[in-house]
C-alpha cells in the first residue's frame, strides 16, 4: 500500500518504508485529531492510503510549526521508535524576536501537563540581523528533552520570543509583522517562524542511522531576503 499523492494537500512526503512514514508537515495543521480541529496531518495520511490504514504518530509538533513529522505503520515500529527516542536528534530553526545574546543553553524548568519538569534547549547556531520591522535572531535549536511548547517557552522566558506565535510572542510585533508578509504574497493560517528542520534517529527495523529533513518554509527566506543573508549558508553551518 502505497499513499495517493493527489489526496495529501500541501503535505511532503520525504521518507516511506514498510515500517516508518516522514512528512513535512505544513504549519496551520493540527498533528493529530482534536476537539477543534476539522482535519489533522494523521487523519489526512491515513485516508490517503488505498485502502485507508492506521497510523501511529512517533511524536507530535504544534499547529503552527512546520517541519519533519514521524509515523509509524505499527504498534511494533511505534515502540521500538519510543525506545530509541532518547537517542534521537532534533534539530530545529527559528527566527525570534531581539539581537541573541545568549546564552548558549537554557535549562529552565516548564509547566507541564503532569507538573513542573525539568526541559533543555541548545541553541547551535544563532545569527542577529536589522529588519525593516525591528532587531531579529535567526536560531539554529537542538531539543534535549521534548515538552509542550519547549522552544517556544524557553525563547519567550528571554525576551526573545518566536516570531508570529500568538500565544506568547510579542503582539504587536506579530501584527506588523503579518501585515507585512500579506504585502509579499501572505502567510499561512497559525504559522509561527518555527520549522522542525532535521530529525537524526535509529531505524526501528535495521538499526541504521535514518536522517530526516524538511525544507524550510517561504518565510524564513521572506523575512532574510533584503539582510544580504543567505537561508542556505545559515543552514550549511547547522552541526
Amino acid at each position: 500500500m502505497r499513499l495517493d499523492p493527489a489526496t495529501l494537500k500541501k503535505i511532503g512526503i520525504i521518507h516511506e518504508d514498510d515500517d516508518l512514514l516522514a512528512v513535512n508537515k505544513p504549519a496551520g495543521l493540527a498533528s493529530q485529531p482534536g476537539e477543534d480541529d476539522k482535519r489533522s496531518v494523521l487523519e489526512i495520511l491515513e485516508s490517503a492510503y488505498s485502502p485507508a490504514r492506521e497510523l501511529h504518530l512517533a511524536h507530535r509538533l504544534d499547529r503552527g510549526t512546520s517541519g519533519v513529522l514521524l509515523l509509524a505503520k505499527s504498534a511494533g515500529a511505534k515502540r521500538q521508535l519510543a525506545e530509541s527516542w532518547g537517542r534521537a536528534r532534533k534539530t530545529y530553526v527559528a527566527v525570534a524576536l531581539g539581537s541573541w545574546s545568549g546564552p548558549e543553553k537554557i535549562v529552565t524548568p516548564i509547566d507541564a501537563d503532569r507538573g513542573v519538569k525539568t526541559a533543555e534547549t541548545q541553541v547551535l547556531r544563532a545569527k542577529a540581523f536589522e529588519h525593516e520591522l525591528g532587531s531579529f535572531s535567526w536560531l539554529a535549536l537542538e531539543l534535549a528533552t521534548g515538552r509542550m511548547h519547549q522552544i517556544r517557552k524557553h525563547l519567550a522566558e528571554l525576551g526573545h520570543p518566536v516570531l508570529l506565535d500568538d500565544r506568547y510572542g510579542h503582539f504587536g510585533t506579530n501584527k506588523r509583522l503579518v501585515r507585512w508578509l500579506k504585502e509579499r504574497g501572505g502567510v499561512q493560517r497559525s504559522q509561527l517562524c518555527l520549522h522542525a528542520l532535521r530529525l537524526c534517529l535509529p531505524h526501528p527495523a535495521s538499526g541504521e542511522l535514518l536522517a530526516l529533513e524538511a525544507p524550510a518554509p517561504a518565510v524564513f527566506e521572506q523575512l532574510l531576503r533584503e539582510t544580504g543573508i543567505v537561508l542556505g549558508d545559515l543552514l550549511s553551518e547547522i552541526p
